[in-house]
């Protein structure tokens, strides 16, 4: 059940009711769109991996294609959905630290990795712009 909190201005007081539109859920576009709340919790993690290729030459030869892969950056996709720091003595805590370093890591290669990419692109894009020039230059 989705809460929501206000807070009364005059006296201070916090009331916490249900959401009325707890079952609502929205579209892409904005677009209220109707579904059960067990629906929403039973639906599986959506946000899993991407991959793609970019043409970006005029040939079809493999080094005018740029690829990209996107890892799931979700908390699931990340694994640290769940993490559980409590217990009787440090082992849930230490685990935590443990999988939270690695999903570090995995975000930290995923940045670097379209970092790498962007650089491509910025690197065709003036490759493009600097013939674009000469062509203009050439037809004057």
């Amino acid at each position: 059940m989705l809460l929501s909190t206000s807070i009364t201005a005059e006296d201070g007081t916090i009331t916490v009711s249900a959401r009325v539109d707890a079952p609502a859920a929205y579209d892409a576009l904005g677009n209220k769109i109707s579904a059960a709340t067990a629906d929403v919790t039973a639906k599986q993690d959506l946000t899993g991996a991407l991959t793609l290729t970019l043409h970006v030459g005029a040939d079809a030869t493999a080094n005018n294609q740029i690829s990209l892969n996107i890892g799931a950056m979700s908390a699931k996709g990340l694994g640290v959905n769940g993490l559980k720091v409590d217990g009787s003595n440090d082992s849930n805590a230490l685990d935590a630290v443990e999988t939270i370093k690695e999903a570090i890591q995995k975000v930290s290669t995923q940045r670097s990795a379209l970092g790498a990419v962007q650089n491509r692109l910025e690197s065709f894009g003036r490759v493009i712009l600097f013939g674009k020039k000469r062509w203009v230059y050439k037809n004057l």
